[in-house]
């Protein structure tokens, strides 16, 4: 707890959310006095809570093609509000978070913005207070990344790809720096606008933590977490050089990756994962959620796609050799009483962590040198890939009688196609990555199947570029700041 011998502090800046977005206002000054109760204040206003964590990493796959619904499972009340309430995010409907949709609901835009306003109180009053100056440059570092990350996915929410159409032109979503009350309603930056500020945070985050370095679990963000988020943005960009300067700088550093081969609970129910305290090879920084991994005796309305569990080459049948581990640690199974079915994601064992890890930096580096080979057609680029991609698959198949047999392409778009499934596989239900690379990857045509009572089955779909891939503003929000041009 804060000193009681300091000023109370508290900052009510009402955006964005129910109240007003970025439609400020002062109660209570911010008057910190030492290094440590910044901290204090970080840890307690900059990152989010484990129940919005537990949505906030992966909110986005009911939009994706990672995602089926089942209907109603034998006339489950609950089930059935649950099918009423989402079918309008898993149709990508335009009031998928108003009232006469599906229910009020700003968490997406809420949520970060809520968040980057205690990282503005963080940055703007370290400098003065009191206390030994290396803890403040690196708290200022920590905040800096988490801005970064914040408007990161505020941008892939809200706006375009960045590699769509004109990213000076297409809106973003505003950008609010400073803790300063002005009573302004926000217009939205460009995309363009928002990732140079990401870009801007993010540097400025590394060198601070580089240069002052401080011992941290890994629930603090530090220097390795802003050098992954450069390497993705680079990616989303597609600033091929920048993305691999970046890449190759964590795996120097970190280049461990687990070995699911050698996971000693393999095989459990209970057994360890890539998010796990017991086996942090990987974890560049992490998170709790509430844990989904709890056994189910019914069919939720929505669980993993058919097609999404097709992509691993996993054989439950023989226990000698599970092939591709993934398909037996990242998925998990629930019985409803009849049969089996896959239920959901799971890389944690049972802990509820998920964040960031070395295995998006390895795929980030195989995906730049693809392109290389494509644009150039050099092929030691095809090599370099090839190499990346087949480390990091020896790294999950079950290798502890047989040898992992590498992959092989010798077509630049066949080699893309199957990074693709390959990162699909390996970042799933992490990070919203499958959403955002969907996005860049062209926003391609997708449907969904929904019914409460089969025989009933409406097919939704997502038309290629469609404007429904940037999420709609709610209407609480633009409300609250007339402003704010819509998402169409």
């Amino acid at each position: 707890m804060m000193k009681s011998n300091i000023w109370i502090l508290l900052l009510i800046l009402c955006f964005p959310g129910c109240n007003g977005f970025l439609e400020e206002s002062s109660q209570d000054e911010v008057r910190p006095s030492t290094v440590e109760d910044m901290e204090q204040l970080l840890l307690g206003e900059v990152y989010l809570t484990k129940d919005d964590y537990t949505r906030f990493f992966n909110g986005t796959d009911i939009f994706t093609d990672d995602k089926k619904c089942n209907g109603l499972w034998k006339d489950m009340t609950s089930y059935r509000d649950i099918l009423e309430q989402k079918r309008y995010a898993f149709g990508w409907q335009g009031n998928m978070f108003d009232e006469d949709g599906g229910g009020d609901d700003p968490f997406f835009w809420k949520a970060p913005y809520d968040r980057i306003k205690g990282c503005n109180v963080v940055i703007e009053y370290l400098d003065k207070v009191t206390g030994d100056d290396t803890r403040r440059q690196n708290l200022k570092g920590e905040a800096y990344v988490m801005r970064a990350y914040y408007y990161l996915m505020l941008a892939n929410f809200f706006g375009l790809p960045y590699n769509y159409g004109d990213p000076e032109k297409n809106p973003g979503v505003p950008l609010k720096l400073d803790p300063g009350v002005t009573g302004e309603y926000f217009r939205r930056n460009s995309v363009a606008e928002v990732y140079r500020q990401i870009e801007t945070d993010l540097l400025e985050a590394d060198r601070l933590l580089k240069a002052n370095p401080l011992p941290r679990n890994m629930g603090r963000a530090n220097h390795l977490m802003a050098e992954a988020l450069l390497s993705r943005m680079y990616l989303y960009m597609e600033n091929w050089d920048k993305a691999l300067e970046f890449a190759d700088k964590v795996i120097e550093e970190k280049p461990a990756l687990l070995n699911l081969s050698k996971i000693p609970t393999l095989g459990s129910y209970d057994q360890e994962g890539v998010y796990f305290f017991g086996t942090p090879d990987e974890i560049i920084w992490a998170r709790m959620t509430n844990n989904d991994r709890q056994p189910r005796y019914s069919v939720p309305p929505f669980t993993v796609s058919d097609d999404f569990i097709r992509l691993f080459d996993y054989s439950g049948e023989d226990a000698s050799n599970y092939g591709d581990i993934r398909g037996r640690l990242y998925l998990f199974q629930s019985f409803d009483g009849e049969n089996f079915f896959v239920h959901g994601v799971c890389k944690d064992g049972f802990l509820g962590l998920t964040g960031i890890r070395t295995a998006e930096v390895y795929l980030n580096r195989a995906e730049v040198y693809i392109h290389k080979y494509i644009e150039s057609g050099k092929d030691e680029y095809r090599e370099k890939s090839l190499a990346t991609l087949n480390y990091l698959r020896s790294c999950r198949y079950d290798t502890r009688n047989v040898e992992y047999t590498p992959v092989n392409f010798s077509n630049g778009e066949d080699l893309l196609n199957f990074y693709k499934d390959e990162r699909r596989r390996e970042l799933c239900a992490e990070d919203n990555h499958r959403w955002f690379d969907l996005r860049r990857y062209g926003m391609p045509e997708l449907k969904h199947v929904f019914f409460i009572n089969p025989g009933e089955e409406q097919v939704y779909v997502l038309e290629k570029n469609s404007s429904r891939y940037a999420l709609p503003i709610p209407l609480l929000v633009r409300k609250a700041n007339p402003n704010l041009e819509p998402n169409l």
